[in-house]
């Protein structure tokens, strides 16, 4: 073989190697830059792996049977689980978890006939906190050849938030009902300050009224006691006389409590034994009861604090209370005066009780109003008076009657004088003074 064969065959060689060299170099380049391109998917794929684990929301894929394919960790915490291969490896399916599974039904056949993501809020199952409230958002997974393979989505625990919802509804329910209570209490309050005041307007004109008549009616009883005295006065004309002195009684009487209701005076509070008082008022008043037959049985509370009350205007009140208990009794009847103490209240209680026919629930809510009378030649103002010194000492009065068996009225004292009852009736008592340095 002579020297240029030989030469041909070493660069064919040498090119063989270069080629081969090159191929190697090339190949190695590959497989550095799909090594790289590897270690990034993987470092991607691993980031990807822990937000899809970190995320609290529940992430599923389930076939249509609802068996979990994938779920992440979130989403097993919700259910009830430490990790998802817990779930993945026991079988459960996801409706397992509903409350109500027709639910889960209603979600997968609207999955699967809607092209649109599908929301539901569902109660679940949780081994750990029992039972929760789940939103769930989720949509049909779908093959190369568009057929549906199984559904997928996201769902998160919404209890909490839904119990600070209903919690806001209740405050927004309540502070609507406060502000309608607030409303027709300030109506009412508006209401009553233009009653106040007209009846002090006709307070006013009343008590001038009754000033003015009371002077010609003293004249016309005394005319007429005069005439009653004389001898010469006949039997018949007598008769007349009795029964317009008796009118003229009866109108001063009337003037009497009309003035004392349209014009209280100021009160003068001093402690006293409420049980003294109820025997100073049937001392004052046993001759009128033993007239008509009338027994007071007596049961007295024992070591009852004292209250705040003008004397005066209380045994006024229990007269009064009293006597109409007595005319609602028949002839030779009983009356039962009670006094106690209410803890509750913090108050001393007088209840006075008759047994008489009782007053028509009709007519009940009326008896405290002015000019309301059930008795012939009433004035219908007594209960007024008694209602009126009552509240004015702070307290309250109550009437329970049953037909047939009698009628119970029942007065509640306060314990300790209410302040705005004290400051109400100074500035009455200043007023008064005012009014008489200038007369």
């Amino acid at each position: 073989m002579d020297a240029n064969h030989i030469n041909i065959l070493i660069f064919m060689h040498f090119f063989f190697i270069a080629i081969t060299l090159l191929v190697v170099f090339y190949y190695t380049y590959r497989l550095r830059l799909e090594l790289k391109y590897s270690i990034q998917l993987k470092a991607e794929s691993d980031r990807y792996k822990d937000l899809f684990n970190l995320t609290s929301e529940g992430v599923v894929e389930l076939d249509l049977e609802g068996h979990f394919i994938i779920i992440n960790r979130g989403g097993a915490q919700i259910l009830g689980y430490d990790f998802p291969h817990q779930l993945l490896s026991n079988g459960k399916r996801f409706q397992d978890f509903y409350l109500k599974t027709t639910l889960w039904e209603q979600l997968l056949n609207d999955v699967v006939e809607s092209a649109q993501t599908v929301r539901q809020v569902a109660q679940f199952k949780n081994s750990h906190k029992g039972q929760i409230w789940i939103g769930l958002t989720f949509h049909a997974q779908r093959n190369n050849q568009n057929e549906i393979t199984g559904v997928e989505g996201i769902f998160r625990d919404i209890t909490e938030r839904l119990v600070i919802q209903k919690e806001l509804e209740n405050y927004s329910e309540n502070l609507e009902r406060n502000i309608e209570e607030k409303t027709t209490e300030l109506l009412q309050l508006e209401r009553h300050k233009f009653n106040l005041e007209k009846l002090a307007a006709t307070g006013q004109l009343v008590a001038q009224l009754v000033h003015e008549l009371r002077n010609p009616l003293s004249s016309i009883k005394m005319g007429l006691t005069t005439l009653y005295s004389r001898s010469s006065i006949i039997e018949k004309d007598r008769r007349i006389i009795e029964v317009t002195l008796r009118e003229v009684t009866h109108l001063e009487r009337m003037m009497k409590d009309l003035l004392a209701y349209a014009k209280p005076e100021t009160l003068k509070f001093v402690p006293h034994q409420i049980n003294t008082i109820l025997e100073q008022t049937l001392e004052k008043m046993q001759a009128q009861l033993e007239a008509v037959r009338c027994e007071v049985i007596s049961e007295y509370g024992e070591n009852l604090p004292c209250v705040p009350v003008d004397m005066e205007r209380m045994i006024q009140v229990l007269a009064n209370v009293i006597l109409n208990a007595q005319q609602a009794s028949t002839e030779g009847g009983h009356l039962l005066v009670q006094s106690s103490f209410c803890q509750q209240k913090n108050c001393v209680s007088v209840t006075i009780r008759d047994f008489g026919e009782g007053i028509a629930p009709d007519q009940i809510e009326h008896i405290f109003k002015p000019f309301f009378s059930r008795r012939e030649g009433g004035t219908g103002l007594g209960l007024s008076v008694v209602k009126a010194i009552v509240e004015a000492h702070g307290g309250e009065v109550s009437v329970q009657s049953d037909a047939g068996k009698g009628t119970t009225v029942k007065i509640d004292l306060p314990e300790n004088q209410d302040q705005k009852t004290k400051k109400r009736n100074r500035i009455i008592g200043k007023k008064k003074e005012i009014k008489s340095k200038k007369e």
